[in-house]
C-alpha cells in the first residue's frame, strides 16, 4: 500500500509534466481596438432625413442635399428621390445643418441643429423659392449707339462702288450729333469715287465747252475739275451736316419728318 501523502505528490507532478507539455495559449485581452468596436455602433446610429419641397408644396426630385458638420466642413451629399425624400443615416451624434440646392430655385440651408446618438432627426420646412432672374442692363451713351451705326453705314456702297453713308436701315437709329454729321460729310466728300466722279463730270464739261471761260486744254481741264470738286464739297457739307446740324433754339418740324 502506497501511502496517501505521496499518491498526492504524483498526482501533482503529473499534472505539472502535463501542463508544460501543452502549448501556450494567449490570453484574452482588451484593447483599444475591441473598445472603438464597442463603441461605433453607437456613434453611427443617428440619421438625418427630411423632404425637399417647393412654395406649392411639391416634391423636388433631383435636389443636392448636403449634410454640412456645425464648423462648416461637409460630411455627406446626396440627391433627393422621386418624392423629394432623402435620409443621411448612420453619422455620429453632433451639430449639422443642411444645404440645398435645386436647379431654377434659391439655395436653402437650414438652420444649426443638434442630433444626439440613435436619434432619427427630421429637417424640418425645407421648402424652395423660386430663383429670381438675374437682369443686366447695360446703358451706354447715344453718341456711342450712334458711332457703331455711322462705322456700319460707311460700308455700304450701291452695287458695291457708289457711297451710300447717308442712308441708315435701322428702324429707330441714333441721332448724330454735329461733329458726327460733319465727320460723315467728310467722310462722302473725299471718299475716293468722289473724286474719280469729278473726274468725269469735268471731262464732260470739256467734250461740251461748257463753261468757255476756262479754255481748253490741261488748263482748262483743271480749272472745270477744280471748280467741279469745290461745287460738289460745298453741296455735301452743306446738305448733309450744315443744314441737319441742330440749332440751339427751337426746331420747326414738319409732321413725320424726323432729323437724324
Amino acid at each position: 500500500m502506497v501511502p496517501a501523502s505521496a499518491l498526492a505528490q504524483q498526482q501533482t507532478a503529473g499534472r505539472g509534466i502535463i501542463s508544460r507539455s501543452l502549448p501556450d495559449v494567449p490570453l484574452p485581452h482588451s484593447g483599444p481596438q475591441n473598445s472603438a468596436q464597442q463603441t461605433r455602433p453607437s456613434e453611427g446610429s443617428a440619421s438625418v432625413a427630411g423632404t425637399v419641397l417647393d412654395v406649392s408644396g411639391g416634391a423636388v426630385s433631383g435636389a443636392n442635399v448636403s449634410l454640412i458638420h456645425g464648423d462648416g466642413t461637409q460630411l455627406l451629399a446626396m440627391l433627393s428621390e422621386a418624392d423629394g425624400e432623402f435620409n443621411f443615416t448612420e453619422i455620429p451624434a453632433g451639430s449639422y445643418l443642411v444645404i440645398v440646392n435645386a436647379k431654377g430655385f434659391a439655395p436653402f440651408t437650414s438652420v444649426e441643429f443638434a442630433v444626439a446618438v440613435e436619434q432619427a432627426y427630421e429637417v424640418p420646412d425645407v421648402s424652395l423659392s423660386i430663383a429670381t432672374a438675374n437682369i443686366e442692363v447695360t446703358v451706354r451713351p447715344i453718341e456711342l449707339i450712334a458711332a457703331e451705326q455711322i462705322r456700319a453705314e460707311e460700308k455700304q456702297r450701291l452695287v458695291g462702288i457708289i457711297p451710300n453713308f447717308f442712308t441708315s436701315y435701322i428702324f429707330d437709329a441714333a441721332p448724330l450729333t454735329w461733329k458726327q454729321k460733319f465727320s460723315l460729310a467728310a467722310r462722302s466728300a473725299f471718299d475716293p469715287v468722289a473724286f474719280i466722279g469729278v473726274g468725269f463730270g469735268a471731262a464732260i464739261e470739256q467734250a461740251t465747252n461748257a463753261y468757255p471761260g476756262y479754255g481748253q486744254g490741261a488748263a482748262g481741264y483743271s480749272k472745270r475739275y477744280a471748280a467741279t470738286f469745290v461745287d460738289g464739297r460745298s453741296s455735301d457739307f452743306l446738305t448733309n451736316a450744315l443744314f441737319p446740324a441742330p440749332s440751339p433754339g427751337p426746331a420747326l418740324l414738319l409732321p413725320g419728318l424726323r432729323l437724324r
